[in-house]
Protein backbone atom coordinates (compact mmCIF):
# COMPACT_ATOMS: atom_id res chain seq x y z
CA UNK A 1 0.00 0.00 0.00
CA UNK A 2 1.60 3.14 -1.32
CA UNK A 3 1.95 6.12 1.62
CA UNK A 4 -0.82 8.05 2.37
CA UNK A 5 -0.20 12.00 2.37
CA UNK A 6 -1.99 14.32 4.76
CA UNK A 7 -2.42 18.19 4.88
CA UNK A 8 -3.87 19.74 8.12
CA UNK A 9 -5.84 22.43 7.64
CA UNK A 10 -6.99 23.81 11.26
CA UNK A 11 -7.60 27.76 12.66
CA UNK A 12 -6.23 26.20 16.28
CA UNK A 13 -2.65 25.41 16.51
CA UNK A 14 -3.52 22.93 18.87
CA UNK A 15 -6.17 21.24 16.59
CA UNK A 16 -3.13 20.75 14.13
CA UNK A 17 -0.98 19.45 16.41
CA UNK A 18 -3.13 17.11 17.81
CA UNK A 19 -3.68 15.41 14.60
CA UNK A 20 -0.03 15.30 14.06
CA UNK A 21 0.25 13.95 17.19
CA UNK A 22 -1.43 11.20 16.21
CA UNK A 23 -0.73 10.35 12.58
CA UNK A 24 2.79 11.02 13.38
CA UNK A 25 3.50 6.95 14.57
CA UNK A 26 1.88 5.63 11.23
CA UNK A 27 4.30 4.15 8.87
CA UNK A 28 1.62 4.48 5.83
CA UNK A 29 0.57 8.27 6.79
CA UNK A 30 3.02 11.37 6.31
CA UNK A 31 1.93 14.68 7.25
CA UNK A 32 3.10 16.89 4.44
CA UNK A 33 2.09 19.99 5.57
CA UNK A 34 -0.69 22.08 7.75
CA UNK A 35 -2.82 25.32 6.95
CA UNK A 36 -4.62 27.70 9.74
CA UNK A 37 -7.05 29.96 7.05
CA UNK A 38 -8.83 28.30 3.95
CA UNK A 39 -7.02 30.74 1.75
CA UNK A 40 -3.75 28.92 3.03
CA UNK A 41 -5.58 25.35 3.11
CA UNK A 42 -6.33 26.10 -0.69
CA UNK A 43 -2.82 26.65 -1.23
CA UNK A 44 -1.10 24.18 0.34
CA UNK A 45 -3.73 21.70 -1.26
CA UNK A 46 -2.84 22.89 -4.90
CA UNK A 47 1.04 22.66 -4.24
CA UNK A 48 1.59 19.71 -2.43
CA UNK A 49 -1.77 17.51 -3.66
CA UNK A 50 -2.19 15.44 -0.35
CA UNK A 51 -4.31 12.32 -0.66
CA UNK A 52 -6.20 13.69 2.60
CA UNK A 53 -7.30 17.06 3.58
CA UNK A 54 -8.50 17.02 6.93
CA UNK A 55 -10.49 20.08 7.15
CA UNK A 56 -11.58 22.32 9.88
CA UNK A 57 -15.13 23.65 9.53
CA UNK A 58 -14.54 26.82 11.25
CA UNK A 59 -11.99 28.20 8.70
CA UNK A 60 -13.73 30.85 6.59
CA UNK A 61 -15.94 32.09 9.66
CA UNK A 62 -17.35 28.37 10.41
CA UNK A 63 -18.59 27.73 7.01
CA UNK A 64 -15.09 25.70 6.08
CA UNK A 65 -17.12 23.56 3.98
CA UNK A 66 -17.64 26.47 1.34
CA UNK A 67 -13.99 25.22 0.72
CA UNK A 68 -15.22 22.00 -0.25
CA UNK A 69 -16.10 22.66 -4.10
CA UNK A 70 -13.66 25.20 -4.63
CA UNK A 71 -10.33 22.95 -3.38
CA UNK A 72 -11.31 19.74 -5.41
CA UNK A 73 -11.70 21.97 -8.37
CA UNK A 74 -8.17 22.35 -7.91
CA UNK A 75 -7.47 19.36 -6.41
CA UNK A 76 -9.64 16.68 -7.81
CA UNK A 77 -7.65 13.40 -6.24
CA UNK A 78 -7.35 14.81 -2.77
CA UNK A 79 -10.28 13.16 -0.22
CA UNK A 80 -11.55 16.15 2.17
CA UNK A 81 -12.39 14.65 5.54
CA UNK A 82 -14.35 17.42 7.61
CA UNK A 83 -12.76 18.55 11.25
CA UNK A 84 -16.01 20.04 13.66
CA UNK A 85 -16.79 20.43 17.55
CA UNK A 86 -20.15 21.23 16.79
CA UNK A 87 -21.89 20.80 12.99
CA UNK A 88 -25.63 20.44 12.51
CA UNK A 89 -26.48 17.52 10.46
CA UNK A 90 -27.04 20.61 7.61
CA UNK A 91 -23.74 21.71 7.52
CA UNK A 92 -22.32 18.03 7.34
CA UNK A 93 -24.62 17.04 4.91
CA UNK A 94 -23.47 20.44 2.55
CA UNK A 95 -19.84 19.47 3.04
CA UNK A 96 -20.49 15.80 1.68
CA UNK A 97 -22.72 16.99 -1.17
CA UNK A 98 -19.83 19.17 -2.20
CA UNK A 99 -17.58 15.96 -2.23
CA UNK A 100 -16.22 15.71 1.28
CA UNK A 101 -15.85 12.44 2.16
CA UNK A 102 -16.21 12.32 5.79
CA UNK A 103 -16.45 14.44 9.39
CA UNK A 104 -14.22 13.75 12.30
CA UNK A 105 -15.23 15.20 15.77
CA UNK A 106 -12.41 17.42 16.85
CA UNK A 107 -13.04 17.16 20.77
CA UNK A 108 -13.26 13.05 20.72
CA UNK A 109 -10.32 12.84 18.00
CA UNK A 110 -11.68 10.05 16.80
CA UNK A 111 -13.09 4.22 16.88
CA UNK A 112 -15.96 3.40 14.76
CA UNK A 113 -18.03 4.93 11.94
CA UNK A 114 -21.26 6.29 12.48
CA UNK A 115 -22.75 6.08 9.30
CA UNK A 116 -21.16 2.72 7.52
CA UNK A 117 -20.92 2.78 4.17
CA UNK A 118 -23.23 4.78 2.28
CA UNK A 119 -22.45 6.47 -0.66
CA UNK A 120 -22.69 9.64 -2.14
CA UNK A 121 -21.26 12.29 -4.95
CA UNK A 122 -17.92 10.97 -6.66
CA UNK A 123 -18.97 7.77 -5.05
CA UNK A 124 -17.47 9.00 -2.09
CA UNK A 125 -17.67 7.04 1.59
CA UNK A 126 -19.77 8.60 3.81
CA UNK A 127 -17.86 8.03 7.47
CA UNK A 128 -18.96 9.82 10.48
CA UNK A 129 -16.24 8.76 13.52
CA UNK A 130 -16.84 8.58 17.27
CA UNK A 131 -14.52 8.74 19.48
CA UNK A 132 -11.16 7.19 19.70
CA UNK A 133 -7.68 7.78 18.86
CA UNK A 134 -7.57 4.51 16.51
CA UNK A 135 -10.48 6.28 14.27
CA UNK A 136 -8.58 8.88 12.68
CA UNK A 137 -5.69 6.82 11.50
CA UNK A 138 -8.16 4.08 10.44
CA UNK A 139 -10.62 6.81 8.32
CA UNK A 140 -7.48 8.32 6.53
CA UNK A 141 -6.07 4.76 5.60
CA UNK A 142 -9.76 3.89 4.80
CA UNK A 143 -11.15 6.79 2.89
CA UNK A 144 -7.01 7.31 1.25
CA UNK A 145 -7.55 3.81 -0.29
CA UNK A 146 -11.73 3.94 -0.90
CA UNK A 147 -11.55 4.01 -5.36
CA UNK A 148 -7.42 4.57 -5.78
CA UNK A 149 -6.32 3.60 -8.77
Amino acid sequence: MPLTTVLIADLEKAGRATCRRLLQPEKKIRVVGEARSGPGAMAATVRLKPRVLLLDRSLVGGKGAALVSPILEKSPDTRIILLTERASDASILDALSQGAVGCLAKKRLPSEPAIPGQRLRRKSRIACFSPGERSLKMSITTLASDERN
